[in-house]
């Protein structure tokens, strides 16, 4: 089965549930609610609830890219779900391998894995 980036799935690895945000291959990269990720191979996972027909907003002048949380920069953009929220501040959590980010128009979300962020061009 295929499942769409924004998908809902049940990784049965782990009993644990996520949204897509990337695909690569066999790979789903899942995130749930608390913005904790990681990644599962497709055929151990199971729908949940259907992606989001709403479009992914991506905010103008910026450039994709696959960042770990210490390669974060102020002003760089995270989707959360549909929407794309600027980085208006950042705090260290756990050291390289996790940052709390202040996002402006949503509050303080942690970044604990590698995932797909805007950079202003």
């Amino acid at each position: 089965m295929s499942f769409a980036v924004g998908a809902k799935v049940r990784d049965h690895t782990r009993s644990a549930e996520g949204k897509v945000w990337k695909r690569e291959g066999p790979l789903l990269y899942l995130q749930n609610a608390i913005g904790y990720t990681w990644t599962v191979l497709e055929r151990r996972c199971t729908l949940v609830e259907n992606a989001s027909a709403e479009p992914v907003s991506i905010p103008p002048r910026t450039k994709p890219h696959t960042c770990t949380p210490d390669q974060m920069k102020i002003d760089d953009y995270v989707r959360l779900d549909t929407t794309c929220y600027r980085v208006k501040d950042m705090r260290s959590h756990g050291g390289a391998s996790g940052r709390v980010l202040i996002l402006d128009g949503y509050g303080p979300w942690v970044m604990t894995g590698s995932r797909e962020i805007f950079r202003p061009i």
